[in-house]
């Protein structure tokens, strides 16, 4: 029978290392989007709002009805319902209200979901993978903030110059509206 390897100093490092960089990996991936779309349409996209509201929800019930509720107490858990906030104040204010308050909603769902994506992709995290906080330390967790917090802003960015390197049919052509401002053309992007 073969003895298995020792946990030598080097392990851990590596394990800390992987564990961070997919993380920043998996919430760079998450909040991309809707960071790119604001830039270039100014706006989050209503499926980014529900998908982030139905993740939410999901994490919420399994936090409320797991066997592990202990993992996200407190104010992360009650977070978890922002996004239901959100939606039961979109039905009350668009059918009551407009102008302002309906402005004031749409802006309410988006710092949500800028905020939020990260957010719960931590929580969900922290669900998954409970003895992460163990594992890493905090300038891994710094570093994986730095890193989505980096690629977010440079997705903002890239929305907001999507004039200068892509085209109106690159938008057309993935399925989404042209954005303000696009560059018209066939898509670029072909391969």
């Amino acid at each position: 029978m073969e003895d298995e390897p020792a946990n030598t100093a080097l392990d851990h490092p590596r394990r800390v290392t992987r564990l961070a960089g997919a993380g920043a990996v998996a919430f760079s991936a998450i909040a991309w989007w809707p960071a790119f779309t604001l830039g270039a349409w100014g706006q989050v996209f209503i499926e980014q709002l529900l998908t982030l509201w139905a993740v939410a929800t999901a994490a919420f019930v399994v936090v409320i009805f797991g066997a592990a509720p202990h993992v996200v107490r407190g104010w992360r858990g009650v977070t978890l319902l922002l996004p239901t906030l959100w939606v039961i104040l979109a039905f009350l204010v668009s059918a009551v209200a407009s102008g302002p308050s309906v402005t004031a909603v749409a802006f309410f769902g988006t710092i949500i979901t800028l905020a939020g994506i990260p957010f719960m992709a931590l929580v969900l995290t922290r669900i998954a993978m409970p003895d992460a906080d163990e594992v890493t330390t905090a300038r891994d967790r710094w570093a994986i903030i730095t890193a989505v917090v980096v690629v977010v802003l440079a997705a903002f960015v890239l929305g907001k110059a999507q004039a200068h390197f892509l085209t109106c049919g690159d938008f057309t052509i993935s399925g989404n509206s042209q954005p303000p401002g696009c560059t018209p053309g066939d898509a670029t992007l072909d391969v």
